[in-house]
């Protein structure tokens, strides 16, 4: 998440995925990786951990909201 304040979300990418696989049931972790693929610009790559983080914990704070806003991006949600 450092990195991505910093706005370098393309190096917390491979970063983020690590997490994901050493802790796949870590929503913060997918939803961070969500965040990172969405300041790219990249919705088709962040709703699936969005996804992922709010079918893990819906309490997750703006995970679900993100799941949303990357499915309004890809014309996906009405």
């Amino acid at each position: 998440m450092v990195l991505i304040q910093k706005g370098q979300p393309t190096a917390a990418v491979p970063l983020l995925i690590l997490a994901t696989e050493a802790h796949p049931a870590q929503a913060r972790a997918w939803a961070a990786l969500g965040v990172a693929y969405a300041a790219q610009g990249m919705y088709d790559l962040a709703e699936p951990p969005f996804a992922h983080a709010c079918d893990l914990d819906p309490k997750l704070p703006d995970a679900c909201y993100y799941e949303g806003r990357a499915l309004y991006a890809l014309g996906r949600f009405e």
